[in-house]
């Protein structure tokens, strides 16, 4: 209807995109088109792009398709399912009869979930190996010289407070004058330091003797009538 108003009736694009409300670029573009194309110009065209930069290459294509089959057939997540689901498949086409049967389908989808197929929320890793890439958390013996327990503590009110050392509770006596401070106990192997929590100040130290149950500072003196242990 456009080119014909051009073509026969003689108007200009102008006159043809205002008759038609149409912009003049569109009346121009179609006009040449006729006069290239001819009566193929009236045809509905292709809005498909001539070519596609991005566009997966045909044996890579053909790889994936293979693959997702391949998943497919053997009941497994070919896509973006979740395991609950790359379970539910594994199991349907294993259907078990017994316990043992069923728990050795189990094994198997797990080794493959965690070791086989890689993820993409893991880069492309195996659960697996990303795990072994974490490092483990391990239990530090306490004769370890370089390890030293923080505890942060309040002097109760007969000016004691207590730890667990060697196995047992043991009492440290700091002192009354001390009732209610809130303090931080470092102990390092059979070595004990009391300080304020809020300035430092150093209020006792201890030698621990796991055999006693009560603990005197190491600066204070030995009870009347008790005398410490040498020997010869």
């Amino acid at each position: 209807m456009l080119i014909t108003a051009v073509t026969v009736q003689g108007l200009s694009y102008r006159e043809v995109a205002a008759r038609y409300g149409v912009s003049k670029s569109l009346v121009h573009t179609l006009h040449h088109r006729w006069l290239t194309e001819g009566e193929s110009a009236f045809e509905q065209h292709s809005r498909r792009p001539r070519s596609s930069p991005n566009r997966t290459p045909e044996l890579v294509r053909a790889r994936v398709i293979v693959l997702r089959d391949e998943l497919v057939a053997d009941g497994l997540d070919a896509g973006a399912d979740t395991i609950t689901e790359t379970l539910k498949k594994y199991l349907a086409t294993r259907p078990a009869t017994t316990i043992a049967e069923l728990q050795q389908h189990l094994d198997t989808f797990r080794h493959h979930y965690n070791e086989v197929r890689p993820h993409r929320a893991l880069n492309r890793k195996t659960p697996g190996a990303a795990y072994a890439l974490i490092p483990k958390a391990a239990p530090t013996s306490p004769e370890d010289p370089d390890v030293w327990r923080v505890r942060n503590d309040t002097i109760d009110r007969d000016g004691k407070i207590i730890i667990r050392h060697s196995g047992r509770l043991l009492h440290l006596g700091i002192g009354r004058a001390h009732t209610r401070v809130e303090i931080i106990a470092l102990i390092h192997n059979n070595h004990a330091i009391i300080s304020t929590r809020d300035t430092g100040e150093i209020l006792a130290e201890f030698t621990l003797d796991p055999t006693r149950g009560c603990q005197r500072k190491s600066d204070e003196p030995p009870k009347p009538g008790v005398h410490p242990v040498t020997m010869s």
